[in-house]
C-alpha cells in the first residue's frame, strides 16, 4: 500500500464556478485542495505547505503576475512548489508569465485529461498515487 500523502494544491481563483470544477477534478485525482479568491489572501498562505499552485492571472485585487513575483521574492532562497498560470483570458501573455517565474501556462477550463497530465508532469502523481 502507498502511504505517501496526496498532493496538496492551492487554487487561487475568484470565479466560484471554476473553483468548484477545479476542486472536483483535483479531488477526483485524490488531491487535497485549498481555495482562495484573491491574490492578497494567497500571499497570506505559507506556500511551502503546498505541492502545486494553480494561479488565475485575472484576480480582482492584484494580477496573477504580481502574486507570482511576490511569492518568488518572498521565498527566493527556498525551493517552492510549481506555480501554474491558470487562465481563460488572453490579456496575459505567456512571455510575461514566464518572466514573472511561472512554471507553466494552462488555459481553463482544463479537462480531466489536462489535469492528469499536469499532475503527472509536475508531481509524478496519477489518480490516488505517486509513481
Amino acid at each position: 500500500m502507498d502511504t505517501r500523502q496526496p498532493p496538496k494544491i492551492l487554487v487561487i481563483e475568484d470565479n466560484v464556478a471554476i473553483q468548484k470544477g477545479t476542486e472536483g477534478a483535483l479531488h477526483w485525482f485524490g488531491c487535497k485542495v485549498d481555495i482562495v479568491s484573491c491574490g492578497y489572501e494567497a500571499l497570506e498562505k505559507n506556500i511551502l505547505n503546498y505541492d502545486l499552485i494553480l494561479l488565475d492571472m485575472g484576480l480582482p485585487d492584484i494580477s496573477g503576475i504580481e502574486v507570482c513575483k511576490k511569492i518568488r521574492s518572498r521565498y527566493r532562497h527556498l525551493s517552492i512548489p510549481p506555480i501554474i498560470a491558470y487562465t481563460a483570458g488572453v490579456k496575459t501573455t505567456k512571455q510575461a508569465c514566464y518572466y514573472a517565474g511561472i512554471n507553466e501556462f494552462v488555459t481553463k477550463p482544463l479537462s480531466l485529461g489536462g489535469f492528469a497530465s499536469l499532475l503527472k508532469r509536475h508531481l509524478n502523481w496519477e489518480r490516488g498515487k505517486r509513481k
